[in-house]
């Protein structure tokens, strides 16, 4: 009798996992964006219903059992009328959780590129124009994202957090790892799962 609750034990042990973190094998999520832009020690005193404070964009994402890849961008205009694009692209993992709520983590390049004249025009952190889109994407400051999702049949609402560090590829510094945490950004996205 001890051997086959020792048994029934192990097998539960084993399946806990797989149940409370059960994830599909592969999917691809695509939908809607809004961040809010005022930083987050400003937050208090900031009128939420405001649309002027956001900006919009899409969000995706693909997943493969744990590892997730991520990519949101969000959309605002130059004084002089041209479209500016501010993206982050992150690899991570996301768990579900009793199938009902989906959290993730990942880290990754932001950037923001423009449409000027006709012309894709990629801006470093510091505004420069390099000509080159790897250098640009290599030289881009590293930014951590976190994500939770309600699960909603084939559709996911939630919320996310990113934070810029000042460390980028070129620059791959332990030190600079730590969040700049009041360049953080909250953002909310609801995607539809497409796979």
């Amino acid at each position: 009798m001890k051997k086959k609750m020792l048994l029934v034990a192990l097998v539960a042990c084993l399946l806990a996992p797989a149940t409370v973190f059960a994830n599909d094998a592969f999917d691809i999520s695509l939908g809607a964006t809004a961040q809010y832009q005022e930083k987050p020690s400003d937050a208090v005193d900031s009128d939420f219903s405001d649309l002027s404070n956001y900006k919009f964009g899409a969000d995706a994402r693909v997943r493969i059992a744990i590892l997730e890849v991520t990519g949101s961008a969000v959309m605002s205009s130059s004084d002089d009328g041209d479209y500016l694009f501010d993206t982050l692209l992150t690899a991570g993992v996301s768990f579900d959780v009793l199938k009902l709520v989906r959290v993730g983590v990942g880290i990754g390049p932001t950037f923001t590129t423009g449409y000027v004249d006709d012309e894709v025009t990629y801006y470093g952190a510091n505004g420069e124009t390099p000509d080159n889109f790897g250098d640009f994407l290599l030289s881009a400051p590293l930014t951590y994202r976190a994500s939770a999702d309600v699960m909603l049949g084939n559709i996911m609402a939630g919320i996310s957090y990113s934070v810029p560090t000042d460390m980028s590829f070129n620059d791959f510094d332990a030190s600079k790892m730590e969040p700049v945490w009041d360049n953080g950004k909250f953002g909310v996205s609801v995607l539809f799962n497409l796979i």
